[in-house]
């Protein structure tokens, strides 16, 4: 496996969760890391501690840099040393070295389609032969397909594809929740988004949305727990609606599905998105979720039945959708449907077991 950088996005638990579930008696694992030296890559881990048991004396790590023929020359000496059959790769950085180094070897090339990135022409253009490289592609929903022809290549040149829905892991129970955020959100109903703060995220349109919403329910407090580049500019927002008081900022967390546990409501406000690990996570847990029309989510959300979409970017329509959950009348019957819904939505149809099984089978060429 081929991975950019260590880190706690969806493609990085994606890397995680194979790294620890795949079988060590089909697999050796080798995994490759961008801009990391050894000790680079140790420190990275026990930083994130929430993934360090995955630096395993069974998995071996090679590690390089961003100069990318000299990359691809380096990983190309390690596959033939260490007799590597099949390579898998997510991203553009490493497609690319990718390409290169597997040029006119039997190695076989699996691309990975996991996210809508947005692209220069140039880096379009090397993306295209690297796809018409490939072997095979695992998309992790149907929508990341129909977006990959339109941008890079005809529907002809994807017939070998497989659509692998993200699975997820059960809930971890000892996880503990800051007792700062217990006491403020005790007795409040809670609405809250778990995210990365970067402007696609949509969390703008939350905040707003919000605003609304205390007008009418002012026993309500929004949490948003995850930390990016746009917090600064969230939370001057925040100020300027005068509902500090309701708002709640947790910055970066480990373990952050955890707060799921508080939330009355999960929302996802996203502009973009591929298929949301986030989103599992809070079905998973019971919450009553509200996601954007966006990506593979109407994928996974039944309108009325596991949760309820927006249109993306609509303030108003999340006010609504907002609102309807928050109803005096039917709100509470609505969120409980749901939250039993949501929860054997995640185990009927995005099992990690049966996920793990069905990329152990691609892998193996089966």
């Amino acid at each position: 496996m081929f991975a950019g950088t260590l880190g706690t996005g969806g493609t990085e638990k994606h890397y995680y969760q194979l790294l620890s579930h795949l079988s060590r008696e089909k697999f050796s694992i080798h995994v490759g890391i961008l801009s990391l030296d050894q000790t680079g890559l140790k420190e990275a881990f026990e930083i994130q501690t929430n993934y360090s048991r995955y630096l395993t004396t069974d998995v071996k790590y090679f590690c390089m840099g961003y100069q990318y023929l000299r990359s691809a020359l380096s990983l190309r000496s390690y596959m033939k040393k260490n007799k590597i059959s099949v390579i898998y790769s997510c991203a553009f950085e490493t497609n690319l070295i990718t390409l290169f180094a597997t040029l006119f070897t039997d190695i076989r090339v699996i691309c990975g389609l996991r996210g809508v990135v947005q692209l220069s022409s140039s880096k379009i253009f090397f993306e295209k032969i690297f796809r018409l490289k490939s072997d095979y592609f695992i998309a992790n929903s149907k929508k990341i397909i129909d977006i990959q022809q339109s941008v890079f290549l005809p529907k002809s040149f994807f017939k070998k594809h497989s659509v692998i829905y993200n699975g997820i892991e059960s809930e971890n129970t000892n996880a503990v929740l800051d007792e700062q955020i217990i006491k403020k959100t005790e007795n409040k109903f809670v609405i809250g988004c778990i995210t990365r703060l970067s402007p696609e995220k949509g969390v703008m349109h939350l905040i707003r949305a919000f605003d609304q919403i205390h007008l009418t329910h002012q026993n309500t407090i929004l949490l948003i727990v995850g930390a990016g580049p746009e917090e600064s500019i969230l939370q001057t927002e925040v100020k300027k609606l005068n509902i500090s008081g309701n708002v709640i900022f947790t910055g970066n967390i480990m373990n952050a599905s955890v707060y799921n546990r508080l939330f009355d409501i999960f929302v996802i406000p996203s502009d973009a998105e591929s298929f949301p690990n986030a989103l599992l996570e809070a079905m998973s847990y019971g919450c009553a979720c509200i996601a954007s029309d966006v990506g593979g989510i109407p994928e996974i959300i039944k309108e009325n039945e596991n949760g309820l979409l927006f249109k993306a970017g609509s303030v108003n329509d999340l006010v609504k959708k907002i609102n309807i959950l928050m109803s005096s009348e039917f709100g509470d019957t609505l969120r409980k449907t749901i939250s039993v819904n949501a929860k054997k939505t995640v185990v009927n149809s995005f099992s990690l077991t049966e996920n793990i099984h069905n990329y152990e089978s691609l892998f193996l060429n089966q």
